[in-house]
């Protein structure tokens, strides 16, 4: 994916993360920005957002 083609989410509430996943199912590769480390440290190794968005999106694609 090119530059032009990159996408930023600032936010990873229920509704950047929502955004994000559907971004990473059509084929891009955003990145989600989040000022809580826990936060970030679930998406990043597990990826699920079990505060903001439980039971909804089990598996973030990576």
């Amino acid at each position: 994916m090119t530059l032009e083609h990159s996408i930023g989410i600032i936010g990873a509430g229920g509704w950047g993360t929502a955004l994000a996943y559907i971004l990473a199912e059509n084929g891009y590769s955003p990145l989600l920005w989040t000022k809580d480390k826990s936060t970030s440290d679930e998406i990043n190794t597990t990826h699920t957002n079990s505060v903001f968005l439980p039971h909804i999106i089990q598996n973030l694609p990576s």
